[in-house]
């Protein structure tokens, strides 16, 4: 077992896999799994420096593999072949699932999937181009679900700084951004996303970095 900070975890088939937050350097026990029954752990297979040394961005479950986005690739844990891989799949910079439909960020913007015999591949949510301004400018995206709604943080280029609490220039901040969007599905079967409400919500030193979103269940 290594100690770690901010790393990832999973829980299949009720084992505990547990990911990063370790030195890069580490390649033995850079991703481990906990058994609760035996009570051991076991070091999964070293991924490469490739992975690594990538700052992660968020992690997923799919069925029988486990996804890693990070800044540089994407990478798949193959869970039943204890082995990984660069993932080919379009699975965006974050992802997250509202009723039975995920949706996810791309370069391109937000898109939806349903695992349905009518929809096979990712398509456009409609009706956000009121934050395409938005987006070109930032970068950093994170999507959570929020009930029928998702709620998008990103991290876009500092305007005003009047308010600004800490004596830094404008090249030192970090400005994040939100924006609620209520989720339908039209009568054409594609969704269209209303924007309920958009603005800055924090600003920080370019030091901090948006890491992940994480939604909590009351």
């Amino acid at each position: 077992m290594v100690a770690r900070k901010n790393a990832f975890t999973c829980s299949v088939n009720g084992k505990i896999y547990v990911i990063g937050g370790c030195e890069s350097g580490e390649s033995e026990c850079w991703a481990e799994v906990f058994d609760p029954k035996t009570q051991t752990w076991e070091p999964l297979p070293d991924p490469g420096t490739r992975l690594r040394f990538s700052s992660i961005k968020n992690l997923d479950l799919h069925s029988d593999r486990i996804y890693l986005r990070t800044n540089e690739k994407n990478f798949a844990y193959l869970i039943e072949e204890n082995r990984w891989e660069v993932a080919d799949e379009n699975i965006g910079e974050s992802e997250c699932k509202v009723e039975n439909t995920w949706y996810s960020y791309a370069d391109d913007g937000l898109h939806w999937w349903h695992d349905t015999e009518y929809c096979q591949e990712w398509r456009l949510v409609k009706g956000l181009t009121e934050l395409d301004v938005h987006f070109r400018r930032g970068y950093g995206m994170e999507i959570v679900s929020y009930g029928r709604k998702l709620v998008i943080f990103w991290v876009g280029l500092t305007e005003m700084l009047d308010d600004f609490p800490l004596s830094l220039p404008p090249s030192e901040v970090s400005e994040i951004w939100c924006a609620v969007v209520l989720l339908e599905r039209r009568h054409d079967d594609e969704i269209w996303g209303q924007i309920e409400w958009v603005d800055l919500v924090l600003r920080v030193p370019s030091s901090k970095t948006l890491l992940r979103c994480v939604e909590l269940i009351q």
